[in-house]
């Protein structure tokens, strides 16, 4: 008997909204076709879910990081276990791997796209729209906003649109939610023909739809906020930005008028003014970084840069210029991500190049361990009743290259009481210089030694470490007379990549390199992939032990997870997630060897994300 496949689109409210809605409150129109048979438009949420839940197969686009997730609801695991079972197809995730964006390419508008890797430029890729024009689909036709416009009050910005206000009975709405099922059933098709062209394994696609319906139930887990405390740094932010504004005001006739007058033409003459006057001009500063386009940076870490040191007036200024432009607070970012339910829901999406995941809405990824702003994490904390549990694994991409290289030599910066950055200095400096200069050395050391996992050249090597560039081809060489079996291993895949266009880790997912940047590309996509993959390979073990423990994990970040764990039987609960996690890499190399993949992770006490953090 032929299976029966349901290929799917649904029309909706507006993203967000669901998380204050029922499904059936965010439903507005479903749209489906099973097999070859023609497109059912229907308002019927009962009837939808039947026709698919009875389907062998069930195919979206975009499905698991939303129609799946809205359909359900929020509290659901169901889209998981479907996808456990493998029935849920979504053709988003086939095209990441089957047709990923190049590095340069020309979309449905007509102008050019460069380096198409970057996480926001690959979402528009891979958006139902723009596979179906570079791949010659039918069925897109139209726009959506388009349509939108005729309904909105005059004077609606397009951001604002509220795509509820189109009536599901317009006949061009109709024709355009028809045409997203034939789109849909033609890009699957397109991209079941690539993956017997490129021999790329099915299990690996299944996999990879399993990550993605992870990601999705992270998603609608979500993370708290205590918005009281959020909002009470918010109003204090506020405050200290009326006094700086006033002393800037009164001591260097900064400009007023505007929601940022720092930014305006008159702001920033009067920044380059003041700094003139101490002595800060491009000529004493050649170093002064510089903005994409070319010009003097006035970003807030450049000014605190170019004043440090000059005079206590001048780093005054500069201290009170960086806090007006430091006011986009991570503070107001939670509040303003925190829906009726009072979570953020970031959308995780594995669509770097690499696999490893980006955050958006907020973009947590940006949120660092370390400096000021790690205090903002505080905003988020753990569900009532659990504590926050933050693991991550430990150099994790640099024992994946020990292990493809064969190199024990360089594994043995991983045993236990080693620094490797110690290590690293010793080869770089010298035993003597380095250990009488430790405080000094350590952090270029450290630096040199991550540049070097991704590997630089000589020159950047030195720029890395703050050094004269004379001294990087003596750096290098010696990096590489120590681990031999990296420096070939590195010099292998770099061939492998200019070569063949890609490169292929342990577990069978292919990465484009872009051409003429396989030396920087190949050996790094493979380390930060079999990263990924490892700790999906952990998450994928606990959903498949205990389902519901799953809702524990609340946000990827990363090499890093974030668990609510309850707080009765913590100790119990975070061993047994980290007898998932924790694993050895068996790469499939000739020379390679296996290495333990450990996490650490902060104490088991803490409520909020910053704490827990270790």
């Amino acid at each position: 008997m032929a299976k029966r496949y349901f290929f799917a689109d649904i029309e909706s409210m507006n993203a967000g909204a669901q998380y204050g809605m029922t499904p059936r409150e965010f439903f507005r129109l479903g749209q489906f076709a099973v097999n070859d048979g023609p497109v059912v438009l229907t308002e019927d949420y009962d009837f939808f879910m039947a026709e698919m839940e009875k389907s062998d197969f069930i195919v979206f686009h975009n499905g698991h990081n939303f129609d799946l997730s809205v359909l359900y609801g929020v509290d659901s695991l169901r889209p998981l276990e479907l996808t456990m079972q493998k029935r849920v197809i979504d053709t988003f995730c086939l095209a990441a791997l089957l047709n990923p964006a190049p590095y340069q390419y020309t979309n449905r508008d007509g102008h050019q796209v460069f380096d198409a890797a970057k996480p926001e430029r690959a979402l528009r890729w891979l958006s139902l729209d723009n596979q179906a024009h570079q791949l010659g689909l039918p069925g897109k036709m139209g726009s959506l906003k388009e349509l939108a416009k005729k309904y909105q009050p005059a004077g609606t910005k397009v951001s604002d649109y509220n795509f509820g206000l189109i009536p599901t009975n317009d006949p061009e709405f109709r024709e355009y939610a028809e045409g997203d099922v034939i789109a849909v059933r033609a890009l699957f098709s397109k991209l079941m023909e690539m993956q017997k062209e490129q021999q790329y394994s099915s299990d690996y696609l299944w996999r990879e739809q399993l990550v993605y319906a992870i990601c999705a139930q992270i998603t609608r887990n979500g993370i708290v906020v205590d918005k009281d405390s959020a909002q009470s740094r918010v109003d204090d932010l506020a405050e200290e930005r009326d006094e700086v504004m006033s002393w800037l005001v009164e001591h260097y006739d900064f400009p007023e008028s505007g929601k940022s007058p720092w930014a305006t033409t008159k702001g920033k003459e009067v920044i380059f003014k003041v700094l003139e006057d101490f002595g800060i001009t491009e000529k004493s500063k050649p170093d002064w970084e510089r903005t994409a386009t070319g010009n003097l940076s006035l970003g807030g870490q450049a000014i605190l840069e170019l004043v440090k040191g000059v005079s206590e007036e001048a780093e005054k200024f500069g201290r009170a210029v960086a806090t007006l432009k430091g006011q986009r607070s991570l503070a107001q970012l939670a509040l303003d991500s925190c829906h009726e339910d009072g979570k953020a829901h970031p959308d995780i999406t594995a669509i770097q190049r690499s696999g490893r995941t980006s955050v958006t809405r907020p973009g947590l990824t940006v949120w660092t361990a370390r400096g000021p702003g790690a205090v903002e994490k505080k905003y988020f904390v753990a569900d009532p009743g659990d504590v926050m549990v933050e693991a991550d694994f430990s150099a994790a991409d640099a024992r994946a290259v020990a292990a493809m290289s064969g190199d024990h030599e360089f594994a043995k910066r991983f045993e236990e009481g080693v620094d490797s950055h110690d290590i690293s200095g010793v080869i770089f400096f010298g035993e003597d210089e380095y250990f009488a200069n430790r405080d000094e050395l350590r952090p270029k050391a450290k630096a040199m030694g991550h540049a070097l996992a991704y590997r630089v050249g000589a020159k950047k090597l030195a720029a890395t470490g703050d050094l004269p560039e004379s001294l990087g081809p003596k750096m290098l060489k010696a990096y590489q007379d120590a681990y031999k079996f990296v420096a070939y291993w590195q010099n292998e895949v770099t061939e492998f990549g200019e070569s063949n266009g890609f490169v292929e880790n342990a577990w069978g997912r292919r990465m484009m390199v872009d051409p003429g940047r396989s030396f920087t590309q190949s050996s790094a996509l493979l380390g930060q992939s079999s990263t990924r993959e490892q700790l999906f390979d952990g998450l994928i073990r606990i959903a498949e032990a205990d389902i519901e423990r799953v809702r524990w994990v609340r946000m990827l970040v990363h090499d890093a997870v974030v668990f609510s764990v309850p707080k009765s039987g913590v100790e119990t609960s975070v061993e047994w997630l980290m007898d998932k996690m924790q694993a050895y890499f068996e790469p499939k190399t000739r020379a390679g060897f296996p290495v333990w993949f450990p996490m650490e992770y902060g104490p088991l006490d803490k409520t909020d994300w910053y704490s827990a953090g270790h």
